[in-house]
């Protein structure tokens, strides 16, 4: 039977691992006529599907996460909005709504809670409004995990390991590669002319990162067939239940219309961010990988090229031994910095460069390339 496919929006609260933890101790006429084919649906159509799809739809993993990992939703609910926030980084909207975790009551009557995309690729702004496809990198997805009292020991202690904002993607499913390579959370917004997917760019369409994100690493019920070469196994794979691949054409139709956000006024200095732009075409030669409009050549480069920890492009599932190169549009919105949030800040990230391309820049004109890149949307 193909699990329960309704999708009520209702908050979730998601509360302090401490309190939770103390309260387990007490989601024309005589012719034949030929048959009108029906129009295909008008785009915008499509992609408002594709929002609610984004926002609302949990592929069939509430079944993971509340009847395998058995996460104590029902326990969470007590615990208020600010207290989520400050200490597992869950977000609220300006409705009420937690983002991204779904109540969905299934055919047995049973209600059950499971995640959707936004629960890592939404954010909020200072009014509650939702910025879909910015990460929420304050989200401790494995303080989160480790809330479940099916796990064990060793596994938990991964879990907590991670810290907020980021996840370790071959780790507890299907493609679990034995090592402890946690990433932070990426952007889904200016995907439109990307060619490369994940930190790694083992994906050249968004379709198939997508498909593989929700039905692997979110334990949904899809079909998607990892390739040969990753030696692993889709556990739902040939059960005839497909509830995300389906979907994704219009998940991924909303996603390109999901621009970067503009920086806040004020937020960088504009006589600066003239001069740094001069700098990234001329004496840095950011534009060197990261070609404008884009900000971003579509290329891969070797951990050594950049000057990066090799442990992540080296999964021995993905077998990529490389990174894309990322575009930089919106890139004030999405600290920390490369795939291991080893920069903290865009001074950091620049800092990386100067040296390991032997740029020579001088304080000022790192500050000012800076404030360039504080300026990109």
């Amino acid at each position: 039977m193909e699990k329960s496919r309704s999708f009520p929006v209702i908050g979730v609260s998601i509360g302090l691992v401490i309190l939770i933890a103390a309260v387990w101790l007490l989601l024309p006429s005589n012719r034949a006529k030929k048959p009108i084919e029906p129009s295909p649906p008008a785009a915008e159509n499509v992609q408002a599907s594709g929002q609610d799809i984004f926002r609302y739809d949990t592929y069939g993993n509430e079944y993971y996460f509340t009847d395998t990992l058995k996460l104590p939703f029902t326990t969470l609910l007590a615990t208020p909005a600010a207290t989520r926030e400050k200490t597992l980084g869950v977000l609220t909207d300006n409705a009420g709504k937690i983002v991204g975790i779904q109540e969905v009551m299934g055919d047995d009557g049973k209600k059950r809670w499971g995640i959707s995309c936004a629960f890592c690729h939404s954010t909020v702004n200072e009014k509650g409004e939702r910025l879909d496809g910015v990460p929420n990198t304050k989200l401790n997805i494995g303080a989160i995990l480790a809330l479940s009292p099916t796990i064990n020991s060793v596994t938990r202690k991964t879990f907590l390991s991670w810290g907020p904002g980021k996840i370790d993607v071959t780790f507890n499913n299907e493609a679990d590669d034995g090592v402890d390579n946690p990433a932070v959370i990426e952007a889904a917004f200016g995907t439109k002319g990307i060619k490369y997917f994940n930190w790694n760019g083992t994906f050249d369409n968004a379709e198939d990162r997508s498909h593989f994100t929700m039905d692997i690493i979110g334990h949904g019920n899809g079909e998607f067939k990892p390739p040969e070469k990753w030696g692993i196994v889709n556990q739902d794979l040939g059960d005839g239940i497909d509830l995300i691949g389906p979907k994704m054409p219009a998940v991924i139709s909303y996603i390109e219309t999901i621009e970067p956000p503009a920086p806040n006024p004020g937020s960088f200095d504009q006589a600066k961010a003239v001069l740094g732009a001069e700098l990234f075409k001329g004496k840095a030669n950011c534009t060197r990988c990261h070609t404008p409009p884009l900000f971003t050549n579509n290329q891969k480069v070797t951990p050594a090229e950049v000057g990066m920890n090799p442990l992540h492009a080296n999964s021995p599932v993905f077998k990529d031994g490389t990174y894309k190169v990322p575009q930089l549009r919106g890139v004030w919105a999405i600290a920390p910095y490369f795939h291991d949030g080893s920069a903290k800040t865009l001074m950091d990230v620049v800092n990386h460069y100067n040296t390991q391309f032997k740029l020579n820049l001088n304080i000022t004109e790192k500050n000012n390339l800076v404030e360039y890149l504080k300026s990109l949307h």
